[in-house]
């Protein structure tokens, strides 16, 4: 560790790579270096040869350089591109700064050309926060480039997320003067980069000098080329200085700032310090290669259209092809997609997927959480019961490939060489199983080779097998243990022992892991061919054979055609928790005989079948990925950009995991998460904003919670009673978070409603906005908001829960307790239309003082915001019937004209202002700096609403276009802007794809013409999944379960005249359900039954004709229903 006394600590290794660079708390940079491979943080000498650059890393393993570190400082030598090097790093003693000198020597007898590149990862926050998403941090840096007239470009770097009151804030310039410079690794990276490691941006002469603020944060400078005749040097020098505290945006004026640190940091350099430093005892070693530095892929053969069809059959569908007519990726069945290699390199966030064990519908601890990835990472990221805390292996960190030690990896042996399993030529999903197929030509022939990833539903056990057609292969697998609490950063040592086949593997004592499990751990049992593998460490992963200490387990075979190896956990051993109310609900959903029909039956819940119709198809190929993505967001909280997770946001779970079991018919369990989320409240009768669900993580609570939060539970419950009339939930008994007293589920219920109207704004009958609402991008910036301001769709949301709750009460027999809530709610919806519905327009916020309104914002009459028109009130107004018609119509048509674009419907009519990251009115809303998630204001849950606003207005098209917008599966043809994407994936956001905020601002009319690219978002972590399957049941098709009567309400173009699907009652009562559709699509005029019309209620709709409400007694198991629609 390199400490100068300046403010500034630098973990160094022994191949000249940095570690963390950290101030105090604060980490500076993002992607660390290991022992195995380099970190961001590096230099590049390049050498120009025409308009093309070799470049040459000058930090990590494989240069050959010869590294000596001090106390302060470190030095390596050594040789690259024909030209002798020199590089120092030092930290400054007296101020938080530090400066990397490059000495350039041309030995050659020829004259050679070359610059030396900085770049710099730049994150400036905890260690928690960036370990926890490096691309979260990425979204709230601000790179600034400055143009100084000595220096050239400098960049301002600045966190926009205040940690302790205060803004970290950096200077990157060139002591000489740079020519260019990059703000983001995809800039140097591109898609390319993570499949063969080359760094094309470096490759090219000019650097980018083009500002790009995406998910990689990454500070490029460029000094100036120079060419060194023969015995020439050249020295170039780079440095940096650190602020705590820049509250002002980074502009010009802070080009003083580079004066006075070249002036005060290069000093650190000088000769006279360098020779009095260099006679400190060091420390010597060699940048010697690694398996993954220089990294070396296994290159593959793609497959011809004739293989494809020899492999797969020729009845694919829904098949994406590129420009030329090559096939990129198709269905194989509606519950196997397949991927190729020309696809993957293509889409920016690359193929992946998350897979879970068990067949429950409910949390079990014993349950294993897998991440895949297509790009060789048959196993990362292994979990048990916490999808987080509780890791076997470690998680890939950034999608550009930078750093490929993560997880379990593969290694072929061909024509005497490791290599890398990267790329494939196919990768196979299906929800229980991915597999990669690599082609691999060879001196000795072609081998076929399949790795395939299996996570049992009837068995917490995932399995990985490797199958080889052609010669026998040498194979070393090794995988990255995390089970030391930092994802395997910390160097402690698991205990590992083996037993024959049987692999143990336990926590390092004294972490987290071991504390939580003392008697936990992990076993691999290996399959007979690896019975004779050699069992090692990190050593065999170095070309000098020696352990660094990384805690690596490896395997080395002889030759073989197949291995597999299975892995299973220990940890928790606690029975999952019982499934109440099975005798009126129904069994919990059967064993599954094998994991494939565990995953069909829930994809036949949801089934439809058409008459060819353009859309139908897609839908019914996305419907078991919806189910499988929202069941990974429900019982296994993360995603595949959002890495960490593990617990329930009560919002969250309240909605798409609740809307998913509504939709699937599994009544049993949603009363026995209700049971939960009663069990996690506070006396007080709040929630927090998140909390873990196992008893284990019980301590874990997020709070205080946004202003929205109090009310969805209550919101699931009434819902759960409209569906089932089960009175004897309410009755109970729970007990409190943090009172074992118990109450029973009514009364959980009442308090929690008692408590948000005792947080109303005084002399209204309005929530206060409290921490924000459900737009997390919106949290207040002054805190005097919290309590001065109103949500129009927080009103919305409460006056839905107390009505929906007047119904499941009504349909529990309830209604004594109906009566109060029903006039509570009354009042609501008369103060929204009179003080939130404001010269015919709804406000999105409103301020009150005195009981008075005193500001709107996101209205026509706001003068502050820059926002008119906020899409979330006006369609929960809609979907709850607080409009009129005459007022619901003016609404549509605003969204129509103002907040629909090609890619859906968005957040707001323009972007809110970015100033540098200046916050005003909100925080993340005016810090981010990327154009992404709720950021770049088409987020994908809210679209979904808007598409129920359609079905309550009675707009069929608009329904089936707003679904169909959700579907990734051949996007273009919805979404004629869209870039490629991952298919079978929910994506949370629709990206615009933009330079800045600033373009973002400047271009919105091309964003909503259509004439700006979109990119999907971040991908399954999100309530969207199961959201999406209960719109297509209850919206679309209009299939809605009550306690005696099922209501039969579709919402359907003409188009989809014909469309069939399945109606599950219970297990054992199932029926076919048919629409006719003539030009209406909506208030069905009967239900058949063999011909006959059944007879049936009409229900309200003060917008258009309503549904039909048909008894259950009426609809027989196994018969099939005509529903004939105007």
């Amino acid at each position: 560790m390199l400490d100068a006394g300046g403010g500034l600590t630098a973990e160094v290794y022994g191949h000249g790579g940095l570690g963390w660079l950290s101030a105090g708390d604060l980490r500076l940079n993002l992607y660390p270096a290991s022992e195995v491979e380099p970190g961001q943080l590096n230099l590049w000498l390049r050498i120009h040869t025409g308009d093309r650059a070799v470049p040459y890393p000058l930090l990590g393993p494989g240069t050959g350089a010869t590294v000596r570190r001090g106390s302060r400082s470190m030095i390596i030598t050594g040789t690259g591109g024909g030209l002798d090097y020199r590089v120092s790093f030092r930290l400054a003693p007296d101020r938080p700064a530090w400066v990397w000198t490059v000495e350039l020597t041309n030995p050659s007898a020829e004259a050679i050309t070359a610059d030396v590149i900085m770049a710099h990862d730049v994150g400036m926050a905890s260690h928690g926060e960036v370990r926890a998403s490096e691309l979260y941090v990425s979204q709230y840096v601000d790179l600034q480039p400055l143009h100084h007239p000595e220096h050239g470009w400098t960049l301002a770097v600045r966190q926009n997320q205040p940690r302790g009151g205060r803004i970290p804030w950096l200077i990157l310039a060139c002591t000489g003067r740079a020519t260019g410079y990059a703000t983001d690794a995809l800039q140097l990276y591109g898609l390319e980069g993570r499949i063969d490691g080359r760094v094309r941006g470096l490759e090219r002469r000019e650097l980018p000098s083009a500002r790009l603020q995406h998910e990689h944060a990454l500070a490029v400078l460029g000094a100036e080329p120079r060419t060194l005749d023969p015995g020439a040097d050249h020295t170039v020098a780079f440095i940096g200085a650190f602020r705590d505290d820049h509250p002002d945006a980074s502009s010009a004026s802070d080009l003083a700032t580079v004066d006075r640190a070249v002036r005060e940091v290069a000093g650190v350099a000088t000769p006279a310090l360098r020779q009095a430093q260099d006679t400190i005892a060091w420390r010597a070693t060699t940048a010697a290669s690694t398996l993954f530095a220089p990294v070396r892929p296994a290159v593959v053969r793609d497959l011809s259209e004739t293989e494809i069809t020899e492999r797969y059959g020729d009845t694919l569908s829904l098949v994406e092809q590129d420009d030329q007519a090559r096939t990129l990726s198709f269905f194989a069945g509606p519950q196997q997609h397949v991927v190729l290699a020309a696809k993957e390199r293509a889409v920016l966030r690359p193929h992946g997927q998350l897979l879970r064990t068990g067949d429950r519908l409910l949390p079990d601890p014993a349950g294993l959480t897998v991440t895949t990835w297509m790009n060789g990472s048959p196993l990362s990221y292994l979990t048990q019961a916490h999808a987080s805390s509780n890791r076997l292996l470690t998680t890939t960190r950034g999608y550009l490939g930078q750093l490929r030690d993560h997880g379990l990896r593969v290694f072929v042996e061909l024509d005497g060489a490791w290599r890398l399993l990267g790329l494939p030529s196919a990768y196979d999903l299906s929800p229980d199983r991915c597999r990669w197929t690599y082609l691999l030509p060879g001196d000795d022939g072609e081998t076929t080779l399949t790795l395939t990833t299996v996570a049992l539903a009837d068995d917490h056990t995932v399995t990985l097998a490797a199958e080889l057609i052609g010669p026998a292969r040498r194979f070393l697998i090794t995988g990255r243990l995390a089970t030391d609490g930092d994802d395997g950063r910390t160097g402690t040592q698991a205990t590992i022992d083996r037993d024959g086949t049987v692999i143990t593997i336990r926590p390092p004592a004294g972490s987290a892991l071991a504390d939580r499990y003392p008697d936990g751990g992990f076993t691999v049992t290996l399959g007979d061919t690896l019975a004779d593998a050699e069992l090692t460490d990190d050593r065999a992963l170095h070309e000098d054979g020696r352990s660094r200490g990384d805690q690596h387990l490896t395997m080395i075979t002889g030759p073989v055609g197949r291995w597999s190896l299975s892995i299973t956990a220990s940890l928790t051993t606690s029975p999952p928790e019982p499934v109440e109310g099975q005798a009126t609900s129904g069994p919990v959903l059967r064993q599954a005989q094998d994991t494939t029909s565990f995953w069909s039956e829930l994809a036949a819940r949801t089934a439809i079948s058409g008459n060819g119709a353009a859309g139908v198809e897609r839908l019914d190929h996305a419907l078991p990925w919806m189910i499988k993505d929202a069941l990974v967001h429900y019982l296994s909280p993360r995603g595949l950009e959002q890495s960490t997770g593990g617990a329930w946001g009560t919002r969250d779970v309240t909605q798409g995991p609740a809307e998913l079991l509504l939709a699937l018919g599994a009544d049993a369990e949603l009363r026995q998460l209700l049971i939960m989320l009663m069990g996690a409240q506070n006396r007080d009768g709040d929630w927090p904003q998140a909390f873990g669900f196992y008893d284990e993580d019980r301590d874990f609570r997020h709070s205080p919670p946004h202003g929205d939060v109090i009310f969805w539970p209550v919101l699931a419950l009434g819902r759960y009673l409209e569906t089932t009339g089960d009175a004897s939930l309410l009755d109970t008994e729970v007990a409190w978070f943090d009172d074992q007293q118990p109450a029973t589920v009514l009364d959980h219920a009442l308090i929690a409603l008692a408590t948000a109207g005792d947080r109303v704004l005084p002399g209204t009958v309005f929530t206060a906005y409290g921490h924000g609402d459900w737009n997390d991008s919106l949290q207040p910036a002054d805190p005097a908001m919290a309590d001065e301001l109103v949500s129009s769709w927080t009103v919305t949301l409460h006056h839905q829960t107390l009505h929906t709750l007047v119904n499941g009460l009504t349909a529990a027999g309830r209604t004594d307790q109906a009566a109060d809530l029903q006039r509570q709610a009354e009042r609501i919806a008369e103060a929204f239309r009179r003080e939130l519905i404001i010269d015919e327009t709804l406000t999105g916020y409103a301020r009150f003082g005195n009981a008075r309104r005193t500001q709107v914002l996101v209205h026509p009459n706001d003068t502050e915001s820059g926002l008119t028109y906020s899409l979330l009130p006006i369609i929960h107004a809609l979907i709850d019937d607080l409009l009129d018609p005459a007022q619901a119509a003016h609404h549509v048509q605003l969204i129509k004209d103002r907040l629909l674009a090609p890619d859906g419907a968005r957040l707001f009519d323009a972007p809110v202002r970015y100033a540098g990251g200046i916050m005003t009115h909100f925080q993340r809303a005016e810090t981010a700096t990327f154009v992404g998630r709720e950021i770049g204001i088409m987020y994908t849950h809210a679209h979904l609403r808007y598409a129920e606003a359609m079905a309550r207005w009675g707009d069929p098209d608009a329904v089936w276009a707003a679904l169909q917008q959700v579907i990734n599966i051949a996007p273009t043809e919805w979404i004629p802007n869209a870039r490629p994407r991952q298919a079978n994936t929910y994506a949370s956001s629709s990206d615009a794809v933009v330079a800045d905020r600033v373009e973002f601002a400047d271009r919105y009319a091309d964003v909503m013409a259509g004439r700006i690219e979109v990119e999907g978002g971040w991908r399954t972590y999100s309530s969207g999944a199961g959201i999406f399957v209960r719109l297509v049941r209850e919206a679309l098709l209009g299939l809605r379960r009550r306690a005696d009567t099922v209501e039969i309400d579709p919402v359907l173009p003409v188009e989809l005249d014909g469309l069939t699907t399945t109606l599950r009652l219970a297990d054992d009562h199932r029926l076919t359900v048919v629409y006719r559709v003539d030009k209406v699509g909506y208030g069905p005029v009967e239900v058949r039954l063999d011909g006959a019309p059944l007879p049936a209620a009409r229900l309200t709709n003060p917008y258009r004709t309503g549904g039909l409400a048909v008894r259950r007694a009426d609809l027989p198991h196994g018969s099939t229903i005509e529903v004939i629609i105007p």
